[in-house]
């Protein structure tokens, strides 16, 4: 869940690109997913209730969310460049991309992506390589970085 932090943060820093694989940020999405889609695959919720020790719920969990975007969209990410490898059946957070893609549309951000068919977990033979060819690529093309 490394991609909610790297875009809350990014708010703050303002990088010139972005690499995003399989982004997470609605972790109230993510906890009601878990009990709904997934109760008997790897139990994540509980690594977001340990992290949120003083939040008893996922209406708190919500708010946390409502917070995120509060502080995302108040951001300047105007000449940030996204690279996105996202799962077309994400059973984590399947609202991610299309949020994402019409916050930045407004902003006309170079946004890069990939669709990549399966489930939060499935097709990494497809989505780390994405992950990784994006990468090179913004070094290569900004940063004049050839291997």
């Amino acid at each position: 869940m490394g991609t909610h932090a790297s875009l809350y943060y990014a708010v703050d820093l303002q990088p010139h690109g972005i690499v995003i694989n399989k982004p997470l940020v609605n972790l109230n999405t993510v906890a009601e997913n878990q009990i709904i889609k997934a109760p008997q695959i790897f139990p994540y919720v509980l690594d977001l209730q340990t992290y949120l020790k003083d939040h008893q719920n996922l209406d708190d969990i919500h708010q946390i969310d409502q917070e995120f975007w509060q502080h995302f969209r108040l951001g300047d990410l105007s000449k940030t460049d996204f690279f996105i490898a996202h799962m077309l059946n994400d059973d984590y957070d399947d609202r991610i991309f299309k949020q994402l893609r019409e916050w930045l549309i407004q902003y006309q951000n170079v946004v890069m992506n990939k669709g990549i068919p399966g489930r939060h977990n499935d097709n990494g033979s497809i989505s780390n390589p994405t992950f990784l060819y994006y990468y090179h690529l913004l070094l290569a093309r900004d940063f004049n970085r050839k291997e």
